[in-house]
């Protein structure tokens, strides 16, 4: 069963990520949960991962994180980018007979929170350079 966010809350225009970039988020300190980035704005956002049975969803949505922004082949690497998580779903319908049900898809959307300038301008860099239409 999956679930739904049941209202807008963004209160930030949202840009998908270009089909010829591959932009990734890790959540630190340990990385284990790296996924690709599906979109972003300037108030935060949204990526896939795959979720170990090891390994916990965000489910403290008050509780900050840390986390990178990556494009490997542009050479992007922005770090230490404090969020809060707004929401943690299943991404698509997990199968329950695939992999031993060892890993499931999730989507997570992140809400920055208290950026440095430095950081602001990096992610207005990063929006600028690698993102089109809206999401």
């Amino acid at each position: 069963m999956m679930n739904r966010v049941t209202h807008e809350r963004r209160q930030h225009e949202r840009f998908r990520i270009k089909d010829d970039h591959m932009a990734y988020v890790a959540v630190r300190p340990k990385f284990s949960q790296i996924g690709r980035m599906k979109d972003i704005s300037r108030g935060g956002l949204c990526f896939e991962y795959l979720l170990l049975n090891a390994i916990e969803p965000f489910t403290d949505h008050e509780s900050a994180v840390s986390i990178d922004i990556f494009i490997r082949e542009k050479g992007f690497y922005l770090q230490g980018v404090k969020c809060r998580p707004a929401y943690d779903i299943d991404w698509e319908d997990n199968d329950s007979s695939t992999a031993f049900n060892v890993v499931a898809k999730r989507k997570c959307g992140l809400k920055f929170d208290e950026l440095t300038e430095k950081q602001k301008n990096q992610i207005d860099v990063f929006m600028k350079l690698y993102t089109e239409g809206t999401a």
